[in-house]
């Protein structure tokens, strides 16, 4: 929402993307909010840490920091009760945000102005301007 005089060229000569985490980084932060809970990522069966990237695959940072609370607050209250399979039941009840289109929208804003593709992940790295405007519009178009 910068201002474009801000964006034009000779105003600040590096722009540098911000991305959502990357499956790397999600797995790491859900093997953090597990261990913080007592629990271990390594110690989870196959089936377990399928259901939890199913389930997880769309969180944002936020989503996972308010994950994170919601599960604490149950294990103070049931410490006895709290498990892997009560964690994925919780998550299969919770509904995190619902801002995943405006996600994409600022991820390809970044990806526009980007100063060098050299930054950008290889799913952006493969467009060109002229795909990343057109989605913009559509997706402007759906909010």
């Amino acid at each position: 929402k910068l201002e474009p005089d801000f964006k034009r060229p000779g105003r600040y000569g590096l722009h540098i993307p911000v991305f959502d985490r990357t499956v790397k980084d999600r797995d790491e932060f859900l093997k953090f909010v597990l261990n913080k809970l007592g629990q271990n990522l390594d110690n989870l069966s196959l089936d377990q840490k399928n259901r939890l990237n199913e389930l997880t695959v769309d969180y944002s940072g936020a989503d996972f920091n308010e994950l994170f609370s919601e599960l604490s607050a149950i294990r103070k209250v049931s410490p006895s009760e709290f498990s892997v399979a009560s964690v994925i039941q919780f998550i299969e009840d919770w509904q995190p945000s619902t801002i995943s289109t405006k996600r994409r929208l600022q991820s390809l804003h970044a990806a526009l102005h980007c100063s060098y593709k050299s930054l950008l992940p290889p799913e952006f790295r493969a467009l060109d301007q002229e795909k990343i405007e057109a989605e913009i519009r559509s997706l402007n178009y759906l909010k």
